[in-house]
């Protein structure tokens, strides 16, 4: 990457991205939301699902669902929040409020990380986390987008998402690093395994297939 933007700069006859446009601030700081922004909800989302089947005892089919609230409720605040910038003409007030309301939802998270809490405190809270989504990711897209000229639009829309998407896919190994070489991961990790090893032969384990070793048990007696 660093190869490519000295070429860019120095060397490409058309540059495909307007380095003029890295001095603005409105393109540097959607930069930084592509950058920093994902790597809050990736952190968590990389271990959620887990804990749902794990430590909350869900099925499959209920931690896919509570795993997919955020993301229906980000696209239902997206639409929402298009049609009040368009008629109020003001993006800072939603991502401020965005902001806001995802540093609550991931305060919440942590407030609520036990196995007991209730699956509405959980909904409640992603539902929240993707109100913050809908609010953050679409108008800081929005407001790059209007920081350029036409011609430059389509390459700085893709160094937008560029930035996104790595950073999306570069933060789970790195999690799943940390993780592992956390104090006391081993242990963790071999209980982990465990239980879920525990719940699969229970699974693959029918009742007419044990009840003659159990017959035959009871007649050596």
């Amino acid at each position: 990457m660093v190869g490519f933007a000295v070429y860019e700069k120095q060397y490409a006859p058309h540059p495909l991205i307007p380095f003029y446009l890295l001095k603005n601030k409105d393109v540097i700081g959607c930069l930084l939301i592509a950058l920093f922004h994902p790597m809050s909800g990736r952190i968590v989302n990389g271990y959620f699902y887990t804990f749902l089947l794990v430590a909350r005892d869900e099925s499959y089919l209920s931690a896919s669902r509570l795993t997919s609230i955020p993301s229906f409720s980000a696209t239902v605040v997206a639409i929402i929040g298009a049609i009040l910038v368009r008629h109020f003409r003001r993006l800072k007030p939603a991502l401020v409020l965005g902001f806001t309301v995802q540093t609550l939802a991931y305060g919440l998270m942590i407030r609520f990380r036990q196995s007991t809490n209730s699956r509405a405190e959980i909904i409640i809270v992603q539902i929240l986390k993707g109100f913050g989504i809908g609010l953050i990711s679409f108008p800081a897209q929005a407001v790059i987008q209007s920081a350029c000229a036409h011609e430059h639009l389509a390459a700085v829309t893709a160094t937008y998402l560029i930035v996104f998407y790595l950073t999306v896919s570069l933060l789970h190994p790195i999690s799943v690093t940390k993780l592992k070489h956390s104090p006391g991961s081993e242990q963790r990790s071999g209980e982990l395994y465990g239980q879920m090893s525990s719940l699969e032969r229970l699974k693959n384990t029918s009742l007419p297939s044990t009840l003659p070793l159990v017959s035959r048990h009871i007649e050596t007696q």
